[in-house]
């Protein structure tokens, strides 16, 4: 992240904020800022580019504009749904009262962009978020291009400045503050009950202006489900003029896009609109000196490598639209629509199901874990019966490879990465030379120990992206960390898993009536494989493989086998819990001297009362191979060659 600061030196640095302390204070009187009275309503504005500008690709331009508020501790400018740049107050815990946006920006790919600006309170942090630009809708073109053979279709007129709101408002401030004059805004009203013409709000929240565009001054707004009685509209059509008793006049007006009109509405006469309000005059100083700006470039400066390709964002007929396109693989994507003279629709998110209604006239939706491209589609009626559709296609970023299953020091692992939103996933490990050790979930207890060396630990109700980390000591004192980070998938279930019965092709039971389970691949070594029959060095590092369902537990057992080795003590073996679709790498030394059985020792769902053995691997560590034809000790295999092996007893334990 590169740091780019204009001061050349600590005094200069020094007298530039001496000046912008006195610049801030004088700007606070001819900006009407209150630095002691009543709360200053937080404002942001963009002033350039121009809503709906059409740009260049590879030209630059600058992003200007002004954001205000009583404290203001950082700006984040959003482009195309990430963040491009922050601007930092020069001391987040105070923050400033005026923060000026200037950020260079150059359109990378051709397309539809979106801009937005958010601000933050002290200290900063992303729950303080104060205020919030309506998104800047862009479209960036090649610098040759063959002219369209059809016309594009026209878009709804929409205020020069600042830019058309979209269904995604900003944020409501953390409580409405009185209009100006001491006057309280409109309580609460019921819905109406007569047919006289109204407005009921159906987004979130509303404002209340003097006038029918967004740079009149705002007096007050409405809640969601609200009504409002209707008194007329503005000479487009996009804005209805209210009673609102705190307003001039006991008058307000609220934009069309966040309200749904009665059908008496639809004769209210046009109402001229106030004069427009005039600019207040240049400040005599200029504002605070510009505040660091932390970039985050989009690409390395060079080469330029080939843009990520970026898909609509837009519907063809202008109603359809998307929050972000690409979608990252797994995550969840939101379509939105706002649909003039709406009588009755419906949707379909492309997931399989088709159209799903009916549909409000202005919704925001959610379209969870998508793994792949998807054909979103809005069809709808007007209220001359007339059907209308607008489609959009939501492209996916990445794969599920991309996502990692195993920490860093290859220790740390899980069952399942993504996550689906709200799902169950397990973490495993075996750690060796293990002393002891502890285990943060990322659910916010920090480290919970101790710990065993071999475990399965659930981690429920995922709902977003944690840093799983597992800490221990190995036998000489030295702690090690291993960290994973667990991604949000989108969804509400985890792919569904094949039913393990007769019918089931993995059905291991036609080979041995106590195998009630299905298997896709048998207990197996993973690269280095020394064969069924293995003598091995204690210095050995081995990893066994399986999958391995239709299971409640399952244990890797390491089970004393002296067939092939010099008599002696019997060893007690080993075994350690892991999961039915995993991997065990170990060690030869941590295991011990001697020969061993080793198998997958499981609980099925079909018979919970039984323990099964499954898969045969013989293993013989720090003892020599017997010479061909020799006795090799302990029963005798006869050069080598195993004895029959007796049927396991499937009760035994672990």
């Amino acid at each position: 992240m590169k740091q780019i600061n204009s001061l050349p030196s600590q005094r200069l640095h020094t007298a530039l904020i001496s000046l912008a302390l006195t610049s801030a204070l004088m700007l606070s009187g001819c900006l009407g800022i209150n630095l002691g009275g009543a709360p200053t309503q937080p404002e942001v504005t963009l002033t350039a580019p121009a809503p709906n500008s059409v740009l260049s690709v590879g030209q630059s331009i600058q992003i200007t504009g002004m954001a205000k508020a009583d404290a203001i501790a950082r700006v984040d400018i959003i482009i195309d749904g990430a963040i491009y740049a922050v601007l930092p107050a020069p001391d987040k815990s105070r923050g400033v009262p005026v923060m000026p946006i200037e950020v260079p920006w150059t359109p990378l790919s051709p397309g539809t962009h979106a801009i937005q600006v958010k601000v933050y309170a002290p200290p900063g942090e992303d729950n303080n978020l104060i205020a919030q630009s309506e998104p800047l809708i862009l479209t960036a073109e090649l610098a040759v291009a063959e002219a369209p053979t059809t016309p594009p279709p026209t878009p709804e007129p929409v205020p020069t400045q600042p830019p058309a709101p979209q269904p995604t408002p900003e944020p409501p401030p953390a409580a409405p503050q009185p209009p100006a004059g001491g006057q309280q805004p409109a309580a609460p009203q019921p819905p109406a009950q007569d047919e006289g013409p109204s407005v009921t709000v159906t987004n979130e929240f509303v404002n209340v202006r003097v006038g029918p565009d967004v740079v009149y001054q705002k007096i007050g707004e409405l809640r969601q489900g609200q009504t409002a009685p209707v008194r007329g509209k503005s000479a487009d059509g996009r804005w209805w003029q209210i009673a609102f008793p705190a307003g001039p006049g006991g008058l307000g007006w609220v934009i069309g896009e966040y309200v749904r009109p009665n059908a008496a509405a639809a004769n209210v006469p046009v109402v001229p609109a106030p004069p427009r309000p005039t600019p207040p005059p240049a400040p005599p100083a200029p504002p605070a000196p510009p505040p660091q700006v932390t970039l985050i470039p989009l690409v390395p400066p060079t080469p330029i490598p080939t843009p990520v390709p970026q898909g609509q964002l837009v519907g063809p007929l202008n109603v359809l639209r998307v929050e972000r396109n690409p979608v990252p693989f797994g995550e969840t994507g939101f379509a939105v629509w706002n649909i003039p003279n709406f009588r009755d629709g419906e949707f379909d998110k492309g997931d399989g199901r088709g159209f799903v209604g009916p549909i409000a006239q202005s919704m925001r939706v959610d379209i969870p874990g998508v793994v792949s491209n998807r054909v979103l589609r809005l069809r709808w009626r007007d209220t001359n019966g007339v059907q209308q559709e607008d489609t959009l296609t939501l492209l996916v970023a990445g794969q599920a490879g991309n996502v990692p299953r195993r920490g860093a020091l290859g220790v740390l692992n899980v069952e399942q990465n993504p996550v689906p939103n709200g799902g169950t996933t397990f973490a495993f490990w075996n750690i060796p030379n293990f002393r002891d050790g502890e285990f943060d979930k990322g659910d916010g207890r920090g480290f919970v120990g101790p710990i065993a060396q071999s475990m399965r630990v659930d981690i429920p109700g995922v709902t977003a992206n944690r840093v799983l980390r597992l800490r221990w000591r190995d036998l000489n004192g030295v702690q090690q960390e291993d960290t994973l980070t667990l991604i949000v998938g989108g969804g509400s279930a985890p792919p569904p898993v094949a039913d393990c019965n007769e019918n089931n092709p993995d059905w291991r039971a036609r080979d041995n009536p106590q195998w009630t389970f299905c298997r896709r691949r048998d207990l197996e070594y993973v690269g280095d494989n020394p064969g069924p029959i293995a003598f091995v060095a204690s210095d050995r590092t081995l990893t066994f493989g399986w999958d391995v369902y239709g299971i409640r537990e399952i244990f890797i057992v390491f089970e004393s086998n002296d067939q092939y080795g010099p008599r002696g003590e019997p060893h007690p073996g080993k075994s350690f819990p892991t999961t039915g679709t995993g991997s065990f790498t170990f060690k030869t030394g941590d295991i011990g001297t001697g020969c061993f059985r080793v198998t997958l020792r499981l609980v099925t769902n079909r018979n919970p009362e039984r323990r099964t053995d499954f898969g045969d691997k013989r293993l013989c560590i720090g003892v020599s191979q017997p010479p061909p034809g020799g006795g090799g000790g302990g029963g005798g295999g006869g050069g080598g060659v195993p004895a029959p092996t007796p049927t396991p007893d499937p009760t035994a334990m672990p």
